[in-house]
């Protein structure tokens, strides 16, 4: 019976403040209700679970639940105490108390239940329920910090630090800090950092300070390895070290960061704590340039115009000092500059390279139509010329009256944009049906487009389909989402939520990933349309989805989080994406799910002036179930709250509780 118990004991604390759902099955409720009223704790405590979660044969029931966890607290059951605490504490089956709150929390306190003696320290470090009293709440702390809780091992060192309900002793907080730090609790181990880099209480010692820095890099802090690497670097308080250096400047590297990146390149080329590798040099070059980090491109173009540990290469060292002369770094354009006027033998030929296309390109033939077509790049993209468009148009124009399809294309944009030809949505329309029919895969994109908008033509979504099937059957991924959406919708084509569903995932598995298509696959899967219901893909998309700021998604992330669909159930979590996705315009449920989670205290202490504002928009919903439920929920809000709490209530924006 006391092994049951001991189970149930488990599971109740992850019910009330993780919950959790059962993992073993109720004791029989006839049973369990007879010893309950003969005054059986255990029975009484069991009889108060299976009313709290509603299983066993009994209906969900707050009051009854509290009624007999009382009933076994009074009896002096530690866990039951504890439980009644908190009940009170949160108004759960009894108007919330925190007289009554503490009262119950310190019996079991005083029994010796970790949780109750970190409650009541708290509500005495708060005042609530009892006289605010540091003096209590470190006498409850330093009971928890001496079984080993690393938390409270480093709140007692803090309230030595600054002498808060104790006499000021920076030894015993130092003496605390460690014992906390000893547990990886981070906090402690930052401090400690700080108190021997300082020499607050001890004598100052670096080498202990980099000690815990080192161990907080160890554990994946970055700024703490960004520490190291320059305390190693520069053998401030400690012996300098390249190799210490390298090794978390590596870490640093591999987690994308462009400065470390540019740094280990530079180790690695003078062979400072590594060994020396222009290849490694290169390699990490390459990855902080692509980073757009101008001091890296400008690098990386010098060692390409050079050709001393790379092939010579002056396409790719302009590409690179292009890149960051861009963004103003002026070592780049100076040194852009100087390339330019020091080579002439290789720059100078440029021009006369161009008119050699020129002069080639000049007759009308089918054999010159490529020449016509790369010269006519070279204007529009302005690649060893000055970009001209004019210019640009006359060559993609003779190139098309060769069946070019890229030029056909290529000038149809122009007349679309009117970009070096007068604007002209006709003529566009012409020369993308040839380049479509030519199969260009973009014309065919730009047709669909067209007929989707009505812009130079009728408007037909059925012309939009026909070309957007094209595209999306080539491989075309934007045409394959688009694809969907049209038969989602039945936009010129009879609505089929199979079809949507195949070109959607289609799109998403090559790579796909526009927000509000991974929302539209996530909703098939969550909802079971078109395909079976599976919570696990829905909850990967989703979350994809909502990452990328889709506020539908966030709420429907949000939701997942509540009710545990295809992730473990997280209340915090549920109303973390929940309040994203009101914030950025979501839809009406996720104001009236953050209502019943203030209400009900989900994952959240019990607000009833925050349910109150957010049921109030929510009451507003277009949404017909989720008006009726906020505005049902209103009623039923304005019967408990006072007068004074609803005042105070209704001045509240719905974007002040969303930090």
């Amino acid at each position: 019976m006391f092994l049951k118990r001991l189970l149930y004991i488990i599971l109740f604390n992850f019910i009330i403040f993780n919950h959790c759902t059962y993992a073993v099955a109720p004791p029989p409720l006839k049973e369990t209700q007879e010893n309950a009223l003969l005054g059986d704790v255990d029975a009484q405590y069991n009889l108060a679970l299976m009313y709290y979660k509603g299983v066993g044969g009994v209906a969900q029931s707050n009051i009854l639940a509290f009624k007999w966890f009382k009933r076994a607290a009074e009896q002096g059951d530690k866990h039951a105490q504890y439980t009644v605490g908190q009940m009170y504490y949160f108004g759960q089956g009894i108007s919330k108390s925190y007289l009554e709150a503490a009262k119950w929390l310190y019996k079991s306190a005083e029994q010796g239940l970790d949780n109750a003696q970190s409650n009541i320290g708290y509500m005495y470090e708060t005042g609530q329920g009892v006289p605010q009293s540091y003096t209590e709440a470190f006498k409850w702390y330093k009971k928890l910090a001496e079984k080993g809780n690393a938390q409270k091992q480093y709140l007692i060192a803090q309230m030595y630090y600054v002498g808060k309900g104790v006499k000021k002793s920076l030894t015993e907080s130092i003496k605390w800090f460690k014992k906390s730090a000893e547990q990886e609790f981070k906090p402690a181990q930052e401090k400690l950092v700080n108190i021997y880099h300082n020499g607050i209480g001890v004598p100052k010692s670096d080498t202990e300070a980099v000690k815990y820095l080192t161990k907080l890099a160890e554990s994946g802090d970055r700024k703490s390895q960004q520490i190291l690497v320059s305390t190693y670097l520069t053998g401030d308080g400690i012996a300098q070290s390249y190799t210490q250096a390298a090794k978390w400047l590596t870490a640093l590297a591999n987690a994308g960061d462009a400065q470390s990146q540019y740094n280990l390149s530079s180790l690695y080329s003078k062979g400072l704590g590594v060994p020396q590798s222009d290849v490694d040099a290169v390699k990490w070059l390459k990855k902080a340039a692509e980073q757009d980090d101008a001091r890296s491109q400008y690098t990386l173009g010098r060692i390409y115009a050079s050709g001393k540990i790379v092939t010579k290469s002056y396409p790719d060292a302009i590409k690179w000092l292009i890149k960051a002369t861009d963004k103003g770094f002026q070592p780049a354009i100076k040194y852009l500059t100087t390339l330019l006027n020091s080579n002439p033998s290789y720059f100078a030929s440029e021009p006369q390279i161009i008119e050699w296309l020129k002069s080639s390109a000049e007759e009308e033939s089918e054999e010159n139509a490529n020449t016509q077509l790369y010269l006519a790049a070279i204007y529009y993209n302005g690649d060893g010329v000055k970009k001209s468009y004019t210019e640009a148009a006359k060559w993609f124009k003779k190139a098309a009256k060769f069946n070019e399809p890229n030029a056909s294309f290529m000038l149809a944009q122009m007349y679309y944009n009117g970009t070096g030809v007068p604007q002209s949505y006709s003529e566009a329309m012409k020369l993308l049906e040839k380049a479509a029919e030519l199969g260009n895969l973009q014309a065919q994109l730009g047709l669909a487009k067209m007929y989707y908008l009505g812009n130079g033509v009728e408007q037909s979504y059925s012309k939009a389909f026909k070309y957007t099937e094209i595209a999306a059957e080539r491989g075309d991924i934007g045409a394959q989402s688009i694809l969907g959406n049209m038969y989602q919708l039945g936009l010129g084509v009879k609505k089929s939520n199979a079809n949507a569903f195949k070109w959607y995932n289609k799109a998403v598995q090559k790579g796909f990933s526009d927000p509000e298509i991974l929302f539209e696959l996530a909703s098939m899967y969550y909802r079971g349309i078109a395909t079976t219901i599976d919570y696990s893909k829905a909850f990967k998309l989703t979350q994809q989805s909502a990452n990328k700021g889709y506020a539908q998604a966030q709420s429907l992330l949000g939701v997942m989080y509540y009710y545990g669909n295809g992730v473990e159930q997280s209340y915090k979590n549920a109303m973390q994406w929940l309040k994203k996705a009101v914030r950025n315009g979501g839809n009406d449920t996720s104001q009236l799910l953050l209502g019943v989670m203030y209400y009900q205290g989900q994952g959240v202490e019990n607000n009833l002036l925050f349910a109150y504002t957010y049921f109030k928009y929510a009451e507003y919903s277009r949404n017909t179930f989720v008006a009726e439920k906020g505005h049902s929920f209103l009623e039923k809000l304005e019967k408990e709250m006072t007068k004074e709490q609803l005042i105070e209530a209704k001045k509240i924006n719905i974007f002040d509780l969303l930090d």
